[in-house]
């Protein structure tokens, strides 16, 4: 990763690399991208659906005194894309995907150490882009720390730093 890279952005790499090495493993066909990877303005192609684009939406700060360090609590969105253009509910292809990235998640539910938790919260078929893409959001929270005035560097379990 780039020297450059903020914690966040660290996360979702690391969940994406999570996730593509459980899809290689299972011999599943989903494809995985992070924000950096794909905008909203750059939809996955035919070759690329099933497929999850994760995100940080929102990140509450807060001073944890007994660490000395800034508390993130961050809400991890990963919009999950299936082809099947229904209305808005959540398909069985995005039921499908949203299932196996909770049970990959769950094995790793600290990312090597990386994050303190990563929770499944919700699910909500997504007004915007469901008729075209089907999308469903997997809505999930992620708690993870950093120093006070260093937004790039993540400390996590045992001192590790990443």
């Amino acid at each position: 990763m780039a020297a450059t890279d903020t914690a966040g952005t660290k996360v979702a790499a690391k969940i994406k690399q999570v996730l593509v090495a459980a899809t290689t493993a299972q011999s599943r066909t989903f494809k995985w991208f992070t924000s950096q990877d794909r905008t909203d303005m750059d939809p996955l192609a035919e070759g690329e659906i099933p497929g999850g684009i994760i995100g940080v939406a929102k990140v509450d700060f807060a001073f944890s005194e007994m660490q000395g360090q800034m508390r993130h609590e961050a809400q991890i969105i990963i919009s999950c894309q299936s082809g099947i253009e229904t209305g808005l509910s959540i398909d069985p292809g995005n039921q499908d995907m949203m299932a196996f990235a909770v049970e990959t998640l769950a094995t790793s539910n600290d990312l090597g150490g990386m994050v303190e938790d990563l929770i499944p919260v919700s699910a909500d078929a997504s007004e915007q882009s469901a008729p075209d893409v089907g999308e469903a959001l997997l809505i999930l929270a992620c708690t993870f720390y950093t120093p006070t005035n260093d937004f790039r560097t993540i400390i996590g379990g045992g001192g590790a730093t990443f």
